[in-house]
């Protein structure tokens, strides 16, 4: 399986207390884990790199089980493994479907849906993401009788860091017509079809984005942002940005540029160097 000179870390979350230990990576570790540790509490794994990451996800998913079909789509799976970027050109060109599944576990963290265990890698760790206070801002939940006007759920979308589209098919847009707004939250797995009378939700049913048909009702809709790069505090990241500019001798004319796009809400190509603003 692994390298055994790759120690991988696991911290257990009990009730009354917390465990850290190392143990080598491999099958065995994963199914002592499974054994011994996940029916006490939440556990993460930590391990040397991305590789020891997925196999050590394919060793815990056959000691606790994959998600059986027809599940809950908004439950997170027994083992939920967040990737880290892997490209050197990640921060001006990153991969949509690593960035989302990494919002997507902020979302289930974040509200306290844990998996049984979680796997990472330490880049993974290390990686900075959106505040915490930024991140609650951006989440709505929507469900049947609540009243939030299509025009400002619009909105509301693109601040999150969807993209407008005609035909919702993947991850992280969203579509407006008439009294449906067509939106795919990376939690589901599914796009989410919401029916409007006037400015309340009337239902919400997930659909197939092949046949654009719809399956299941949902009662409630957490909307999560699908970006990393999402402005909080304007004010600090303008006076950072312009630091980091006047040290590096970049032209105070392009830095204004870059700003006034941030503000008026416009992505762009490049922007997720910003995160560490």
């Amino acid at each position: 399986m692994t390298d055994a000179g790759n120690p991988a870390v696991f911290v257990c979350m009990m009730p009354t207390r917390k465990e850290f230990f190392q143990v080598p990576e491999g099958a065995y570790a994963a199914y002592w884990t499974a054994r011994e540790w996940v029916p006490q509490g939440f556990v993460a794994v930590v391990t040397a790199s991305d590789a020891n990451a997925r196999e050590m996800v394919q060793a815990l998913e056959s000691a606790l089980g994959r998600p059986e079909p027809g599940g809950n789509p908004s439950d997170p799976p027994a083992v939920f493994w967040l990737p880290a970027p892997e490209s050197a050109y990640t921060d001006v060109l990153p991969d949509p479907a690593l960035i989302h599944a990494r919002m997507a576990l902020l979302a289930h963290l974040h509200y306290g849906n844990l998996p049984r265990v979680l796997v990472l890698s330490a880049a993974a760790l290390a990686r900075r993401t959106l505040h915490r206070a930024v991140f609650d801002a951006l989440c709505l939940l929507l469900g049947p009788g609540v009243r939030h006007p299509r025009e400002q759920l619009a909105q509301n979308l693109l601040d999150a860091g969807y993209s407008r589209v005609d035909v919702v098919e993947d991850e992280g847009t969203f579509a407006l017509r008439g009294q449906v707004v067509d939106l795919f939250v990376p939690t589901l797995g599914y796009p989410a079809r919401i029916t409007y009378f006037d400015d309340e939700v009337e239902q919400i049913h997930l659909f197939d984005p092949q046949t654009q048909k719809r399956f299941r009702p949902v009662d409630e809709l957490l909307v999560h942002p699908v970006r990393e790069c999402v402005p909080g505090d304007l004010q600090g990241m303008r006076a950072r940005l312009y630091e980091r500019a006047d040290a590096v001798g970049y032209p105070s004319s392009k830095t204004r540029a870059i700003l006034e796009r941030v503000e008026a809400g416009e992505a762009f190509f490049g922007m997720e160097a910003l995160v560490p603003l």
